[in-house]
């Protein structure tokens, strides 16, 4: 009997290891808006913009803005995973943008909700005609947005990137121009077709999405553009993403591994016992 206590303390560790392994196996978030089913999945609450699918990206309209007597302030919450930031601090993103936006713009909850002190900004091309990448370092952007932000009138000041932790929830503004808001003007266009968290700089530019294993909707006229490489620029210092999985993650075939061997192991525990049972 004490042999096959020990044998089920055993599993019960097993179980244990397992979780983590799984969790650490990931090898990158992807917050993709090709299909129509991710984007119902994804998209959360959204401020002063008007957001739906079309031509396999999820595209927004902007209301409120200046002229209008509003600060043109967009944005919609990310329905995300939970994100190990000083894991996954690398971003990749592929945009559109018609608007007056310099820069793309996003915010993350680490546990004190959505504050300013998580403010980043890319700098954005305008008027886009066709889809464009962008990668970018997470931590040290958000670093630059904060140096860069002493010179606005809605400064903050950090020492070390709040891209720390846990990311409990993202917020995609997508679209900033300058303080207050965003100064978005209204009727301001922006498309995103998928947002991607990433291990390495590497693991960021080498990601394609395999759109051959997903469905596709009917065909426009508009022919599908050619990705374009852009080169990130961060703020100026003043001193210096159905039968497709929804969210991609890059599986890892250890987790089915481990599952399969403490099954075989639970089931040796069970005939043990029947065995024992019999004899008694």
């Amino acid at each position: 009997m004490k042999k096959i206590c020990n044998i089920l303390s055993l599993i019960i560790i097993l179980v244990l290891i397992a979780a983590p392994v799984y969790a650490s196996a990931e090898d990158s978030f992807i917050y993709d808006f090709y299909n129509e089913d991710a984007f119902d999945l994804y998209v959360g609450t959204s401020n002063d913009v008007e957001i739906s699918w079309a031509d396999n990206a999820l595209h927004m309209d902007t209301l409120n803005g200046p002229a209008d007597g509003g600060v043109g302030d967009t944005f919609f919450l990310l329905n995300c995973d939970p994100i190990d930031a000083d894991t996954y601090y690398w971003a990749k993103i592929r945009i559109k943008n018609n608007s007056n936006a310099t820069f793309f713009q996003f915010h993350y909850d680490t546990g004190s909700g959505i504050t300013a002190n998580s403010n980043t900004l890319v700098q954005i091309t305008q008027g886009d005609t066709e889809f464009k990448e962008y990668v970018f370092n997470i931590k040290e952007t958000n670093l630059a947005t904060s140096e860069w932000s002493q010179t606005t009138i809605r400064p903050f000041d950090i020492d070390e990137s709040v891209w720390t932790g846990t990311v409990m929830s993202v917020r995609l503004d997508c679209m900033f121009k300058d303080f207050p808001g965003g100064q978005i003007d209204t009727g301001s266009k922006f498309d995103l077709e998928y947002i991607g968290f990433f291990k390495s700089e590497a693991d960021a530019n080498a990601f394609k999405p395999d759109r051959s294993v997903t469905p596709s909707p009917e065909p426009t006229d508009v022919p599908t553009p050619k990705p374009t490489q852009t080169q990130v620029k961060t703020p100026v210092a003043t001193k210096k993403a159905t039968d497709a999985p929804l969210v991609n993650k890059n599986d890892s075939p250890l987790p089915i591994i481990i599952v399969a061997a403490i099954v075989i192991a639970v089931i040796a525990v069970i005939i043990i016992l029947v065995i024992k049972k019999k004899k008694n």
